[in-house]
């Protein structure tokens, strides 16, 4: 990487989701490049932690270092509409709509919803 621009691979950086008290992987939060030259964010949590805050914790800890890590701004997700708790999980990690409508998601037309999100958003956050 030169002049701190970024190379647009096909890789994804991927962290581990940890409970501490137990030490169990229950998912992970991951950042991958997305349509032109933009970076999405993706996450999983295993079914039986899910509505804990496991993923609202993650996003705000992973989210202020991965964008300082490789250097970007701003951050996108698509998800599918009916999608609540995800879509709940983003707007409390920072991120707004900026789409919702009918849409590709999976190469398949479907109501989806797109967020942004950027850097100096994920900073605000205590964790």
């Amino acid at each position: 990487m030169s002049d701190g621009a970024i190379s647009y691979l096909i890789w994804a950086l991927v962290y581990a989701i940890i409970v501490k008290q137990t030490g169990e992987n229950i998912g992970y939060f991951q950042i991958i490049p997305f349509e032109d030259k933009r970076w999405e964010i993706r996450y999983h949590i295993a079914k039986l932690y899910v509505y804990n805050g496991y993923a609202t914790e993650a996003g705000n800890v992973f989210l202020p270092v991965i964008t300082k890590k490789i250097g970007i701004d701003e951050v996108y997700r698509v998800c599918l509409k009916n999608n609540l708790a995800y879509n709940r999980v983003m707007i409390k990690c920072g991120f707004t709509n900026i789409f919702d409508g009918e849409g590709n998601y999976q190469g398949e037309l479907r109501p989806i919803i797109k967020k942004f999100g950027k850097s100096t958003e994920f900073i605000n956050f205590r964790y």
